[in-house]
């Protein structure tokens, strides 16, 4: 593995005043936990995600779980290149993956749609 075949995800909290502020990339979660309870505040940038898996398959990319022996999907559903090499990346976005960058996997923060 070399360094362009590697990335690193990101969460940002900003509190002005009363307002707070989220952006991230990847998986990297913002969680609050307030009086007893949690609240997610930012989405995970996930490959099974609909308008992620169409920018991905968009460009050239493969959405799919890894396979067992017998055929059987194991864990997440990953993004590969054609040739399926690695151990495929499970987030849709991702900082500084030049490699993944060619297939759809972008560095911008957003909040896509939860399926």
């Amino acid at each position: 593995m070399c360094i362009k075949d590697s990335g690193t995800t990101c969460v940002v909290l900003l509190i002005r005043g009363n307002k707070m502020f989220t952006a991230n990339v990847g998986d990297s979660r913002c969680i609050a936990f307030s009086h007893r309870t949690f609240k997610q505040l930012t989405v995970d940038h996930k490959p099974w995600v609909k308008e992620e898996r169409a920018r991905i398959l968009l460009n050239g990319g493969i959405v799919t779980a890894i396979q067992g022996k017998n055929g059987q999907r194991v864990g997440p559903e990953r993004v590969w290149n054609k040739r399926k090499q690695g151990l495929g990346l499970a987030m849709s976005r991702s900082i500084g993956d030049l490699v993944a960058k060619e297939i759809g996997v972008i560095s911008s923060p957003g909040n896509p749609s939860v399926n």
